[in-house]
């Protein structure tokens, strides 16, 4: 697992759920739920990244050291992500 493959299925976990607005996610979530099967200290590494870069484009919005919210940018990504699958 790469840094590219944790941020598209950090994308594709806000997609399932269908995130909205002011929803936190916390470190555990993405640990229980997009990391599951990440045990490595290189692996763990890469979501640490993955989020960095999603808080520094603008998707995601660090409001503590282990709490995110997505950003309007972020749900509005997220919006046409789902949308792209229901259409495809």
């Amino acid at each position: 697992m790469n840094t590219n493959d944790v941020l598209g299925n950090l994308m594709n976990y806000f997609a399932a759920l269908g995130s909205a607005a002011g929803r936190t996610f916390t470190l555990r979530d993405f640990n229980t739920h997009v990391m599951m099967n990440a045990y490595s200290p290189e692996e763990r590494d890469c979501l640490r990244i993955a989020l960095a870069t999603l808080d520094e484009s603008g998707v995601l919005h660090a409001t503590s050291a282990t709490e995110y919210l997505l950003t309007p940018k972020g749900l509005a990504d997220v919006r046409a992500l789902r949308q792209s699958r229901l259409c495809a």
